[in-house]
C-alpha cells in the first residue's frame, strides 16, 4: 500500500477484534514515529507501549472513561520531553514545536498502522495527570496522544470533508483559485465544466436564433 492509499483509507477505529498483535507490525509503527520530523532534529518524542490489560484499562479511564480503548491489544502513548526543544527555542519550543513534533510522529504511526492492515485511533482527550500516573510518565514530560492499535472490528464510513477549493488560498489569504481542480490535476472535472459552459452557450445561441 502506498502512502496516498493509506491516507485515503485511514479511518478512526474504535472497535477491535480480540486478537493479539505480533511485535513486527508494532515495531514498524514505532519506527514510523521515530523517523518523523522534529524541530531542529531535537528528537524529543518518546513512546510508551502499553501491553498489560490492567494498565490499558487505567489508560482508558484516564481518557475520560473511553473504555472501548481497552479492547485494543496495544496502546502507544506519544510523549515529548521538551528539555532540548525549550533550550533551543524557548517558550515557543515548549508550547508549539513540542506539540508539532508529537503530532507529526502520531500521524506517521497512524499511516503505518493503516498500511499494515491495522485499525487505530488518535485519542487526545484525557486527564493528563491521571494518564501520567497510569503509565509512569515523569512530571516534566508532556503526554500528547494515545493511539490504541489492533485489528479492526468495524469499517467506519468515510467522513464528509470540505473540497480542496474551500481550504486552499494561493499566494495570500483569501485568494482562491477559480478552478482548483485544474491545479490538482483532476482534468475530468475541467473538461466537464468546459462542456457545461459550451452547452449553455449553444442553448443561448439557439434561443437567440429562434427570436430572429
Amino acid at each position: 500500500m502506498d502512502v496516498f492509499e493509506a491516507i485515503h483509507k485511514r479511518r478512526s477505529v474504535r472497535k477491535f477484534l480480540d486478537v493479539p498483535l505480533d511485535w513486527e507490525p508494532v515495531g514498524q509503527i514505532l519506527e514510523a514515529g521515530r523517523l518523523a520530523p522534529t524541530a531542529g532534529n531535537t528528537q524529543d518524542v518518546k513512546f510508551v507501549v502499553v501491553l498489560d490489560p490492567d494498565t490499558r484499562e487505567k489508560v482508558a479511564e484516564a481518557c475520560y472513561q473511553q473504555y472501548w480503548m481497552s479492547k485494543a491489544p496495544i496502546h502507544i502513548v506519544v510523549c515529548v520531553d521538551p528539555t532540548k526543544t525549550e533550550s533551543f527555542y524557548g517558550k515557543r519550543g515548549k508550547e508549539v514545536y513540542a506539540t508539532q513534533d508529537a503530532a507529526a510522529a502520531a500521524m506517521s504511526m497512524l499511516l503505518a498502522a493503516e498500511a499494515q492492515g491495522l485499525g487505530a485511533c488518535w485519542v487526545a482527550a484525557f486527564e493528563e495527570h491521571q494518564l501520567k500516573r497510569a503509565v509512569g510518565i515523569p512530571e516534566n514530560v508532556q503526554a500528547h496522544v494515545v493511539i490504541p492499535i489492533g485489528y479492526a472490528d468495524e469499517t467506519p464510513k468515510e467522513p464528509l470533508k470540505f473540497g480542496i477549493e474551500s481550504l486552499v488560498y494561493l499566494n495570500g489569504w483569501g485568494s482562491r483559485w477559480i478552478h482548483m481542480f485544474e491545479l490538482t490535476g483532476e482534468y475530468s472535472r475541467s473538461v466537464e465544466a468546459a462542456l457545461k459552459k459550451g452547452k449553455a452557450l449553444l442553448e443561448k445561441a439557439k434561443k437567440h436564433l429562434q427570436r430572429v
